[in-house]
């Protein structure tokens, strides 16, 4: 599976190798965003119609046929070939970032696939034994809000990344693409695209690092794990304004109306609680995000490396646990 990606963004990129001396021996495999441009006669540019490059963004994730996986794991006992990926303070590349070691990686698994095709794949015996197998190697692609948005540079080195690309892989866009995804997601469930709506304003509590703004939605898993079970549980007229925060955690919640401007979390606990809100108006002053001081020692890392915390004005909790049916409502 793999994203839009933009030339000479820090992700490894999905091609498709041809061996020049067999043209049907070919390899559709990641290759490593610092390696991309010198296997390329332009380099790494993206194209005028979509502003991506043609190479999409290998996101490790992978949809796997278990009986070509087991035949080839017990070809090769599960040896993937070694690879070196050197990280390099600047564009010179004579000083390393870090130090440089030998890899193994799990996006290295169609070489074993190439590599049986081109030594057991004329092999009679091998054709009739390994009947449902495949050996193609193929990619689909989705938006990066569904499918990737990794958390994994310090702030310095996404606010060069936001400067180049438009975009990084900071903390605060992290966090930001979660409630961005919950949102989308809300608003497909519930069939109504002006259920929240997205800020025109970008949020910047770390100078350089704008992020999407919008609504705090938080999904948990038992509130519904797709956008039918989400649905089913999405009645009525339902508005949340951007300002505000929604947390929803439990199968038995049921919302049928809601008003929302603040910060609204609901609970239900135990096997059969049911939570039903019924046209409810809820305002209050919500939470925020409150920028620090990221060189701050006092603070703990874990918000200094996201450039704020989170300051609580004002919310309503709704939580049972009961086992029985509770309507909210004004």
């Amino acid at each position: 599976m793999t994203v839009p990606r933009t030339a000479g963004q820090a992700i490894g990129a999905i091609t498709k190798l041809t061996n020049k001396n067999d043209v049907n021996d070919i390899l559709t495999i990641n290759v490593e965003y610092n390696q991309l441009a010198a296997l390329l006669p332009e380099g790494d540019v993206n194209e005028k119609e979509t502003g991506y490059s043609k190479f999409p963004g290998n996101t490790n994730s992978f949809i796997i046929n278990n009986d070509t996986y087991c035949i080839v794991m017990d070809k090769y006992k599960g040896a993937i070939p070694e690879f070196v990926n050197p990280k390099y303070t600047d564009d010179t590349k004579t000083i390393f970032k870090k130090p440089t070691r030998l890899e193994c990686m799990m996006q290295e698994y169609p070489k074993l696939l190439s590599k049986y095709q081109r030594e057991y794949g004329k092999n009679e015996e091998e054709k009739k034994s390994n009947d449902g197998a495949t050996f193609d190697v193929g990619m689909t692609c989705f938006p990066p809000w569904l499918a990737m948005k990794p958390v994994k540079s310090n702030i310095a080195d996404s606010i060069k990344q936001v400067q180049k690309m438009g975009t990084s892989f900071s903390a605060a866009h992290g966090e930001s693409a979660v409630y961005f995804m919950n949102r989308t997601l809300l608003r497909a469930a519930a069939k109504n695209e002006n259920l929240t709506l997205e800020s025109k304003d970008k949020l910047e509590l770390v100078k350089g690092l704008p992020v999407d703004y919008g609504a705090r939605i938080v999904l948990y898993p038992s509130f519904g794990a797709t956008i039918r079970d989400i649905g089913e549980k999405l009645k009525g007229d339902i508005s949340i304004t951007e300002n505000s925060t929604l947390i929803l955690d439990g199968d038995g919640i049921e919302i049928d109306g809601l008003k929302l401007d603040g910060t609204l979390i609901i609970r239900s606990k135990g096997k059969n609680t049911k939570i039903i809100i019924k046209n409810l108006s809820v305002k209050n002053e919500g939470y925020e995000f409150k920028a620090i001081d990221v060189n701050d020692t006092s603070i703990e890392e874990k918000y200094r490396i996201r450039g704020y915390v989170l300051n609580k004005k004002g919310e309503r909790i709704i939580e049972f646990d009961n086992e029985k049916a509770n309507t909210v409502s004004e």
